[in-house]
């Protein structure tokens, strides 16, 4: 059940951890959204959520979900992939994915198990550092124009995909 006060078309939320310079990009992109939302969407934060937690909400929410996060893609730094959550789990049995200890896919799996069979994506970024620090590296913070106008894309296109 979507404990939101109306049931959402899709529910962005922004992953990540503040103290671990890119890896709180997700936060970042998300809490921009939060400053202009409205219509059929709405946003949360969840910080420092290991996949237990992120299975734990998903189940509660049963809404569509849009995770932003910082995630090891094997790309240069501040690119980005939107992926479906199957193919975030196939990548998950080849390799990590997720920046955080137990990780997003294996949270999304979980969730599933128990129940939530709403549709998931992840639009992922490729970090440039995740060291400790209180703010994005320089070149991540260069990176947040774009990758918010391509993030608006990824929300634009899954809600095309919805309605069709």
């Amino acid at each position: 059940m979507c404990v939101l006060s109306e049931r959402p078309e899709l529910v962005i939320v922004g992953v990540g951890n503040r103290y671990r310079t890119d890896d709180a990009v997700g936060l970042h992109l998300v809490a921009g959204w939060q400053a202009a939302a409205g219509g059929p969407v709405a946003t949360e934060l969840w910080e420092d959520v290991d996949g237990a937690a992120v299975a734990h909400r998903l189940v509660e929410l049963a809404c569509p979900v849009l995770l932003v996060d910082c995630a090891e893609l094997g790309l240069p730094g501040g690119a980005f992939r939107l992926l479906d959550g199957g193919k975030v789990q196939e990548m998950a049995t080849r390799s990590v994915v997720s920046t955080h200890g137990i990780g997003l896919a294996e949270g999304m799996q979980l969730a599933a198990a128990l129940g939530h069979a709403q549709p998931l994506w992840v639009f992922g970024v490729q970090p440039f550092a995740v060291s400790m620090g209180e703010t994005l590296s320089p070149a991540m913070a260069a990176q947040l124009p774009g990758l918010r106008q391509a993030m608006v894309g990824a929300v634009k296109e899954i809600l095309r995909q919805r309605e069709a």
